[in-house]
């Protein structure tokens, strides 16, 4: 398995995966190119033999120059539990740390137990703030983002 930043046609595979990952929003395919196009330094594709097998979409703040940010990671079905997840989050924090950042920090939905474990086993600490609620004995934000769901912020020191 290799990890390496996107390349020209990547952001078509990337959102065919979006949609096969039951806990990911997929978002319109325009987005994933405009990601490839003005962040293509800070969004990771995993291959696996030849093949997009996971990816990693994320950038630095531009409100909070220090704090890199993990939108979305997904892995196709068929390569989970390889550690392709992992090894995606620690390319990008090396990426954040190479550009100066000093903070990774990541949502993850209060209902996503596997992205919630990922993050906690590779260090990042629950950094959910303001008016928070409990869920699944986690602190979280309710309806952060305005769209229903409530979010745990996960951040790591890079």
């Amino acid at each position: 398995m290799q990890i390496r930043t996107i390349s020209n046609d990547d952001f078509i595979k990337a959102h065919q995966l979006a949609g096969e990952c039951e806990l990911i929003v997929q978002h319109p395919i325009h987005l994933y190119r405009i990601m490839q196009i003005y962040f293509g330094n800070s969004f990771f594709i995993a291959e696996d033999a030849g093949e997009v097998a996971g990816f990693l979409l994320g950038f630095i703040s531009q409100t909070q120059k220090d704090v890199f940010f993990v939108w979305q990671v997904g892995v196709s079905p068929r390569h989970r539990r390889k550690g392709i997840a992992a090894s995606l989050v620690k390319s990008a924090n090396e990426f954040a740390k190479a550009a100066g950042c000093t903070r990774v920090h990541s949502t993850v939905e209060t209902g996503n137990s596997a992205s919630q474990g990922l993050f906690e086993r590779l260090g990042f600490a629950n950094a959910s703030f303001g008016e928070t609620i409990e869920k699944n004995g986690k602190k979280a934000m309710p309806n952060y983002y305005g769209s229903g769901t409530d979010q745990i912020l996960y951040e790591l020191a890079v």
